[in-house]
């Protein structure tokens, strides 16, 4: 039994993708730009899928500065997500990010004002998605069950942490464990389990 439901229609289309792309490569061996297509849109999909919450992490500097400004829970909070400045007693002056953009500006806000969660923060996969998706395929077709699909999904880590604190991550390839890249690419950020 999965242990969260709404994963199920994720592993699903993992699943559906992970076996278009090997039927691709069978069929199409040349055709390196369907079998990119299709690891675009398992890579996508992984993506969407939700991690254990035990797996949730924030920077000691987003935690911060999130429990000034708001009462929401950063554990929702993802993405485009609106979040309401419902915690500050004076006006407060971010850093805001723009995309991937290096630019940034200055953003005032007050009691009230909405942010977007991505302007400010960043979700950051600890272990890269890429990662992920590699072990996905590497499956036999037989091997692509949902309990397997689930356990490589599972091995996946989330930290929440400020725009501009990955902004000074280095952009290389970063290793595959949980703590060489706390230790070796998180030099300086400081991560944290979320409380429940």
């Amino acid at each position: 039994m999965l242990k969260r439901p709404i994963n199920t229609y994720f592993i699903d289309l993992v699943i559906t993708g992970v076996s278009g792309y090997k039927d691709s490569i069978q069929k199409y061996p040349d055709n390196a730009a369907l079998c990119r297509a299709f690891k675009y849109l398992i890579n996508q999909t992984v993506r969407l899928y939700i991690i254990p919450p035990q797996h949730m992490y924030v920077s000691e500097k987003a935690k911060a500065l999130w429990g000034e400004l708001t009462s929401d829970n950063i554990r929702l909070a993802g993405h485009r997500r609106q979040i309401i400045c419902d915690k500050l007693t004076t006006q407060k002056i971010v850093k805001t990010y723009m995309g991937a953009r290096k630019i940034n500006r200055e953003l005032p806000l007050q009691k009230g004002d909405k942010f977007v969660f991505n302007d400010i923060f960043h979700e950051d996969h600890i272990i890269p998605v890429d990662y992920f998706v590699d072990e996905l395929i590497q499956l036999d077709l037989e091997e692509l069950t949902e309990e397997n699909v689930e356990g490589i999904l599972d091995g996946m880590y989330i930290a929440k942490i400020l725009k501009e604190e990955d902004r000074r991550l280095p952009r290389t390839k970063r290793p595959h464990s949980f703590d060489k890249v706390v230790t070796d690419t998180y030099k300086g950020i400081f991560i944290l389990p979320i409380e429940e």
